[in-house]
């Protein structure tokens, strides 16, 4: 019995294994990079900016940028076991109030996808929330939902209203930055 069990594992490992071929000759090296003209609209923050946000209505919060960070990540992706290669670059940037009330912003290629805006917002001990957008919303935004608003007094307009099912509101200028973000349980306004 152990035999057979044996001997039926070698003839599937063998099966496999002639499965996968070799990569060709001459692999294929990918550069996902991003174009930079485009990051004052998706990060608009400098490595000294800092913004003072109203949370929940009551509490003042101000925001500290850490500044930008350039990353790269490789993948493998392909028909034959993975046989191109790819380097994906990523711009991240973090505006810190304290260690559990900050916003970060992630702007990153993918394989075979569109460049794509990651947010992520940590208020509190145990308030998490992300959401994730195509590169357009921010650098063709005159093609998405432009709004005027009053937040906290003062007027702006062209003001991207970016759409996500977990936020009530999120208001983004483009190349000044977040204005406005609601969700149930918080919010954020931009003091001016």
């Amino acid at each position: 019995m152990k035999a057979i069990k044996l001997s039926s594992l070698v003839i599937i490992i063998l099966i496999m294994n002639s499965c996968f071929k070799e990569c060709p000759e001459g692999l294929s090296e990918h550069n996902e990079g991003l174009d930079k003209i485009n990051l004052p609209y998706i990060i608009p923050y400098s490595d000294t900016s800092t913004r003072l946000f109203l949370k929940n209505g009551k509490d003042t919060l101000l925001f500290k940028s850490e500044g930008l960070k350039e990353s790269y990540e490789f993948a493998e992706f392909g028909e034959i076991g993975g046989c191109n290669k790819y380097k994906l670059q990523k711009f991240t940037l973090k505006m810190a109030a304290s260690e559990t009330d900050y916003i970060s912003i992630h702007y990153y290629t993918r394989i075979n996808w569109g460049p794509s805006v990651k947010l992520f917002f940590n208020l509190g001990e145990s308030y998490k929330l992300t959401t994730e957008y195509s590169e357009n919303n921010f650098i063709h935004y005159t093609d998405y939902k432009i709004v005027k608003k009053n937040i906290l007094n003062t007027m702006y307009d062209s003001i991207n209203s970016l759409s996500d099912p977990n936020f009530e509101e999120i208001y983004f200028k483009p190349k000044f930055g977040l204005l406005k973000v609601k969700t149930s349980k918080f919010s954020l306004e931009l003091i001016n």
